[in-house]
């Protein structure tokens, strides 16, 4: 074969190789967005915007309407590390009544509004909540806050606990805010009542009384108060039950059937308390925000108040309404 038909040859094999890349099919590379990621989305909850998860965090630092509530159980914990522009408020006192002998009573619209004034939270601020990790004390802030009439309020699922094991980069620098004005000038006194009117409503069959405690709690044998025991025809439903291994909360499916099961139904005027109010709040969130539950309240002084209340009934024992 001579140079020229060699160098015809090639060309030929150039233009069959390329017009057959050419008519073939071809499936572009998968890709995964990166992802700081925490819950499934869709767990058949009625809100499920209240719930965010670390990617949404992210998105949203730079908002000047998101401000943020770092809840960790210390002031130290909060300098070591926390998501950036976060502020620390005390879960133990900020939102407290130092006035009230019962414990962690919610503390006076007056202070409430010199809190969030201070931090630079407007009314029509989106507030992001998170604690180290259980949602508990996030849950707590979050009645809080609704209770003096906050409308939009999210809580980080997993807390600094998700944020510390994903690739969320914390600061250990202090935030920054300028002071702004707060007035609660409406506000949802229906999510409390006193132990007046749970005293007043025992043999109401439209009203069921969810202690959220531990089993030994409810039952007497761990005793927290001058008495123990639990509220006459209370039912039990310890707040750690709605939660995952992982800290996350169970699907609606899940939380339903457990509800359901000791009674708790959403035609039901439910009343939940605990020891002080903050398991009480917690589960206050779960049955109000995320199963949708239409009236849902908070016995506010809870075991503390009726414990130490040696004019009101107990009852110990596994049963709601007899020892």
């Amino acid at each position: 074969m001579g140079e020229r038909e060699a160098k015809i040859g090639v060309l030929v094999l150039i233009i069959v190789l390329t017009l057959g890349c050419l008519g073939q099919k071809t499936t572009p590379r998968e890709t995964t967005a990166p992802t700081l990621t925490t819950p499934e989305k869709d767990r058949g909850y009625a809100n499920p915007d209240v719930l965010i998860d670390s990617t949404w965090l992210q998105t949203h630092l730079t908002d000047p309407k998101i401000k943020i509530i770092d809840l960790s159980p210390t002031k130290n914990l909060y300098d070591d590390n926390h998501v950036p522009s976060a502020f620390f408020i005390d879960r133990n006192t900020a939102i407290a009544d130092p006035e009230n002998p019962i414990r962690n009573m919610v503390a006076p619209k007056k202070q409430i509004e010199k809190l969030l004034a201070e931090t630079g939270i407007e009314r029509d601020d989106t507030i992001v909540v998170y604690d180290e990790g259980s949602t508990l004390y996030a849950g707590r802030l979050y009645w809080v806050l609704k209770y003096y009439g906050h409308k939009d309020i999210r809580i980080l699922e997993g807390g600094k606990k998700l944020l510390e094991t994903s690739k969320f980069e914390l600061t250990d620098e202090e935030s920054e805010y300028e002071a702004r004005e707060y007035i609660i000038d409406e506000w949802n006194p229906e999510y409390r009542v006193t132990l007046d009117y749970v005293l007043n409503n025992l043999e109401n069959s439209d009203i069921v009384f969810l202690d959220v405690r531990s089993p030994e709690e409810y039952e007497g044998t761990d005793i927290r108060a001058a008495r123990g025991g639990h509220i006459p025809g209370a039912v039990n439903v310890d707040w750690k039950e709605t939660v995952n291994s992982d800290g996350t909360i169970k699907n609606a499916e899940e939380l339903r059937k457990l509800y359901e099961s000791r009674g708790v139904t959403p035609d039901k005027n439910i009343i939940t308390y605990c020891s002080s109010g903050v398991r009480g709040a917690y589960s206050w969130f779960v049955l109000k925000e995320i199963l949708g539950y239409p009236d849902v309240t908070l016995y506010a002084g809870s075991w503390e108040e009726w414990g130490n209340n040696f004019e009101v009934p107990v009852v110990t024992g596994k049963k709601p309404g007899a020892s």
